[in-house]
C-alpha cells in the first residue's frame, strides 16, 4: 500500500516469520531507512510478495476460553524451513506485474542464466539512488 509518501507492506497470519526473514537479509533491512522510488518500492514489493508466496509454514494456536469467550490466544512458535526454493524466473514475472504500470515488461527484467533486473541494489551491492526522471 502506498500513502503519499509511505509505504506500507503488510502480510498477515504468518506470526511474523516473513517479517524475521526479510530484516535477517541486511540489505533488506537497510531498506527501511531509504527513501525509496516508486519503482523501487514496487521491487520490494514484489520480494515480499514473491517471497510470501513460497512460505509452506502454518501457524497453530491454543484458545484459553472461559464460558464461551475467548480469554487468550497463544502463538506457537514456528520453527525450520519455512520457504519452498526460490526460483528467479517465476520472481521476475511477479517483478514484472509491479512494473507493467512503467512500460517494463518480462523481457526487460529477465535475462537468462538466473539474472534478474533489480532498481535496488549495482553490480557492487550499493543503493541505487534513483530519481523521478526514471518514469
Amino acid at each position: 500500500m502506498n500513502l503519499n509518501d509511505i509505504g506500507i507492506i503488510a502480510n498477515l497470519q504468518d506470526n511474523k516469520y516473513n517479517e524475521d526473514f526479510f530484516k535477517e537479509h541486511e540489505k533488506m533491512n537497510d531498506l527501511l531507512y531509504r527513501e525509496l522510488h516508486m519503482m523501487q518500492f514496487r521491487e520490494v514489493c514484489a520480494r515480499f510478495l514473491y517471497k510470501s508466496s513460497l512460505f509452506i509454514k502454518n501457524p497453530s494456536y491454543i484458545m484459553v476460553m472461559d464460558n464461551e469467550k475467548t480469554k487468550q490466544i497463544i502463538s506457537q512458535e514456528m520453527s525450520g524451513i519455512g520457504y519452498s526454493d526460490w526460483n528467479q524466473e517465476e520472481y521476475a514475472s511477479v517483478l514484472a506485474f509491479f512494473l507493467n504500470d512503467f512500460g517494463v515488461s518480462y523481457q526487460d527484467i529477465y535475462k537468462g542464466n538466473g539474472m534478474v533486473l533489480t532498481l535496488l541494489w549495482d553490480e557492487e551491492g550499493k543503493f541505487i539512488e534513483l530519481t523521478d526522471e526514471i518514469k
